[in-house]
């Protein structure tokens, strides 16, 4: 039932395949969420250091107007950006690689979090699990409410003053085992 409130809550505005440059590059994303922060004016400089690890102000500057282009900002009186759409989700039609590529570069910097960040500034934990197909199928519904429930708590903050960048994963380990027979070969 409070799965059901918070979605209500959660407005999506789906990117399309004629969309896929905004996923073509990390920080994007993260300077969509900056600019609504604060004001950076004209400085790319200052919004390109602002990202960890720093972009080039010429990324910075190419990045506001493709989010510009895109309408998934729009600029106020004050100077301040305002998202366009709370959420943004891609659709299906959009490149996989394009997907695969953010991901890896979002995994790469979930490395480097592990040395450059202090426990209190990063939450990595992990777990090794034992699944059926069917348990894998639950834990992925799961995974995805977990995700809405996030974005619909994340929605009502108007006081953010940093970006970060949450991952979850849950992939194989192993091949697949067929535990009739492990049972058979272990009772021998």
């Amino acid at each position: 039932m409070v799965l059901v409130a918070l979605m209500k809550n959660v407005r999506h505005y789906r990117l399309t395949a004629d969309q896929y440059e905004y996923f073509g590059t990390w920080y994007a994303s993260v300077i969509r969420e900056l600019l609504c922060m604060r004001n950076f004016g004209n400085n790319f400089s200052h919004l390109a250091q602002a990202l960890i690890p720093p972009i080039k102000p010429t990324e910075a500057r190419r990045a506001v107007r493709l989010l510009e282009r895109l309408k998934l900002v729009t600029k106020r009186n004050d100077g301040l950006y305002e998202q366009s759409h709370a959420a943004i989700r891609s659709t299906v039609g959009l490149a996989p690689q394009c997907i695969r590529n953010l991901n890896r570069q979002m995994l790469e910097f979930a490395l480097q979090a592990i040395e450059t960040f202090s426990k209190k500034e990063r939450n990595i934990s992990g777990m090794t699990l034992g699944l059926s197909p069917a348990t894998y199928d639950l834990l992925v519904a799961e995974i995805d409410a977990f995700k809405d429930r996030i974005e619909s708590i994340v929605n009502r903050n108007d006081t953010a003053n940093r970006v970060f960048q949450l991952n979850v994963q849950l992939f194989p380990l192993s091949r697949e085992v067929d535990c009739d027979t492990n049972k058979k070969d272990g009772a021998q």
